[in-house]
C-alpha cells in the first residue's frame, strides 16, 4: 500500500447482487478506473459476519458452541459490540489495504455476490463505505443459474442449497435493503447498463465521486483475473464492453412445457410484492412466459 493513503472503509465500494446478474461485468468496468482496484471475489466478511449469528455454520469444531462461546466473551468486554465492530472493521481494511499497489489507485471494489446475507451487517462493519446494488430480471437470473451453473440438469436445484438460496431467498434480502434506502447506496439494473452503458456508468461514477472516463466501457484487457474459479472466465471475456444480447436470452431457455412450469411456479413463489418492488413487472412477465 502506498504510504500516504490513509485507507479506512471510505475507500471500500461493494457490489451486491444475486449470482448471474452481471456483477462481473460491472467489476470489471469499474476497475478499469484508474482509481479502482479489484480482486476475485473475497468472501472473507462472511466468516467475520457468521461468528455472531447462532445458525448458518457448520464446521469440525461444534459451530453451535463456538457462537455461545463467543458471544459470552463479548458480553464480558466493555462496549463489546462496538470493540468487534472495530476490530473486524480495522482488519478487514488492512487485508483490502494491501491490494493497493499504485499511488492513483484509493479504492478497493469487493464484488462478493453471497453478501446479500449480511447486508445489514456489512453496514454496521462500514458506515463510510458505498453499495452498489446490482438487480437483474429475476427470471433471467433464474434460468442462467439453472442453465450455467447446473449444466442444464434442473433437477440439482432441489440438491445443492446455496443455489436454492441465490434464486430464493436473495431477491427477498435485496428488496428489504433497498427499502431501507440507505443514504450511501446506490441501486442499478443490469438491463440499464447493457441498454445505456455511457449514462449509467457515468450515473455511478458521479454516485462513488469519481471522474467517469468514457474507456471504462471498453473493459476488455483491463482486468484480467487468471487461476481462480471465482469467475466465470467463458462469459466474461467472450466480450470487451457490454452487450445486449442476453437482457431477453432467458426467454429461450423455457423451451419445455415442463420448463414453463417450473419458471411459473417460481415466480408464484416469489409473488408480486417482491417481483414489482425490483423494479419487474409480475405481470409482464407472466405474459411472457405464456
Amino acid at each position: 500500500m502506498p504510504q500516504d493513503l490513509d485507507f479506512s472503509d471510505k475507500n471500500l465500494i461493494f457490489i451486491i447482487s444475486q449470482p448471474r446478474s452481471g456483477s462481473t461485468m460491472l467489476q470489471h468496468i469499474l476497475g478499469s478506473h484508474e482509481e479502482i482496484v479489484t480482486l476475485p471475489e473475497p468472501w472473507f466478511m462472511l466468516n467475520f459476519t457468521y461468528m455472531t449469528r447462532p445458525t448458518g455454520v457448520e464446521a469440525e469444531y461444534n459451530a453451535k458452541y463456538a457462537y455461545l462461546a463467543f458471544k459470552d466473551f463479548i458480553r464480558r468486554i466493555p462496549n463489546g459490540k462496538e470493540c468487534y465492530l472495530k476490530a473486524v472493521r480495522t482488519a478487514a481494511c488492512y487485508l483490502y489495504s494491501n491490494t493497493v499497489v499504485s499511488p492513483q489507485q484509493k479504492y478497493f471494489l469487493d464484488k462478493t455476490p453471497r453478501y446479500y446475507y449480511i447486508l445489514p451487517e456489512l453496514y454496521e462493519f462500514f458506515p463510510k463505505a458505498k453499495f452498489i446494488i446490482l438487480l437483474r430480471n429475476p427470471l433471467a437470473v433464474f434460468s442462467s443459474i439453472l442453465e450455467t451453473n447446473l449444466g442444464g440438469n434442473w433437477s440439482k436445484l432441489f440438491k445443492l442449497v446455496d443455489r436454492k438460496h441465490d434464486i430464493l431467498t436473495a431477491p427477498q434480502l435485496v428488496l428489504k435493503h433497498i427499502q431501507r434506502q440507505k443514504h450511501n447506496t446506490v441501486t442499478v439494473r443490469y438491463e440499464e447498463i447493457v441498454n445505456d452503458p455511457f449514462r449509467w456508468v457515468a450515473y455511478l461514477c458521479d454516485m462513488l465521486c469519481l471522474s467517469f472516463d468514457p474507456e471504462m466501457i471498453e473493459y476488455g484487457g483491463k482486468t484480467e483475473f487468471n487461476r481462480t474459479t471465482f469467475i466465470d472466465q467463458k462469459s466474461i471475456y467472450k466480450h470487451s464492453r457490454p452487450v445486449k444480447n442476453y437482457v431477453d436470452n432467458w426467454i429461450n431457455r423455457f423451451d419445455t412445457a415442463q420448463k414453463v412450469y417450473l419458471a411459473n411456479e417460481y415466480l408464484e413463489y416469489m409473488g408480486k410484492t417482491i417481483i414489482d418492488g425490483l423494479g419487474y413487472s409480475y405481470d409482464e412477465l407472466k405474459k411472457k412466459l405464456s
